[in-house]
């Protein structure tokens, strides 16, 4: 299997380059999984407090259908200031779960 969308974004990350396309690809891909499958909505999850920044927990627990998932693209956050590799601040690790 191929590399994947968030392995990808690691390393463009590491590297210092731009990935959150390669962020936004893996989520939209998410979702149309979670579409595919027949789940109708999804909630967002963080890393959890203190392993998550400000921005992105204010959206911990927020549950959407998955089209306004789609339309909206609140993952990854805009304005997440995370700097997980000590590299560039705003890798995004927040991620969609089924609501059922």
């Amino acid at each position: 299997m191929g590399e994947s969308h968030y392995d990808k974004a690691i390393e463009l990350c590491k590297s210092g380059e731009n990935f959150i396309n390669e962020l936004k690809k893996r989520h939209i891909e998410e979702l149309h999984r979670y579409k595919e499958a027949g789940i109708k909505k999804v909630e967002i999850l963080t890393a959890g407090p203190g392993n998550s920044c400000e921005e992105c927990y204010k959206l911990h627990g927020k549950v959407l259908t998955i089209e306004e998932a789609l339309k909206t693209m609140p993952l990854p956050v805009r304005g997440c200031n995370m700097d997980v590799f000590g590299v560039e601040k705003g890798f995004c690790r927040c991620g969609y779960v089924a609501d059922l």
